[in-house]
């Protein structure tokens, strides 16, 4: 799931916002401006504010949940069984001044399944321990059985 603090720090932008709108109203409404310099500055920090909720709260090629069973894990309303699964990785690379981490699952049909992690609040380590977990209990009950 997307980390808290990335949402503290949204929601304390959002704050700071609106103490901006309020004085930008009063502006408007008492007409002491043209009427084009309060508009422009709603209308400016509107579109930050936009931004800001949509790359911390909306924007669904980062916000999603990864939930890991003994069956499957499930993605983005997909579900990858175990034993579709060859290999898992997590990959991590620099781009630009950071880097970021995507979870990598190399189906046994070929397919190459890639999600990012970029806003998830668990440790890339934390995540591969988890999964080899269930990989493990998944191995042992497929050859039990």
């Amino acid at each position: 799931r997307p980390s808290l603090f990335t949402k503290l720090i949204a929601v304390s932008f959002l704050l700071f916002a609106l103490v901006f709108y309020i004085p930008l109203f009063n502006v408007l409404r008492s007409g002491t401006l043209p009427i084009p310099v309060p508009v422009t500055g709603i209308l400016f920090i509107s579109f930050i504010l936009y931004l800001l909720i949509w790359h911390s709260f909306l924007n669904p090629k980062y916000i999603y949940h990864i939930r890991l069973s003994s069956q499957c894990i499930e993605a983005r309303k997909n579900k990858f069984y175990w034993n579709e699964i060859a290999e898992t990785c997590i990959l991590t690379r620099v781009e630009g001044r950071f880097s970021n981490s995507y979870l990598v699952l190399l189906m046994r049909d070929g397919r190459i399944e890639k999600m990012d992690l970029f806003k998830f609040s668990i440790s890339n380590k934390r995540l591969s321990g988890i999964i080899e977990f269930f990989k493990e209990q998944n191995e042992f009950t497929t050859t039990v059985l």
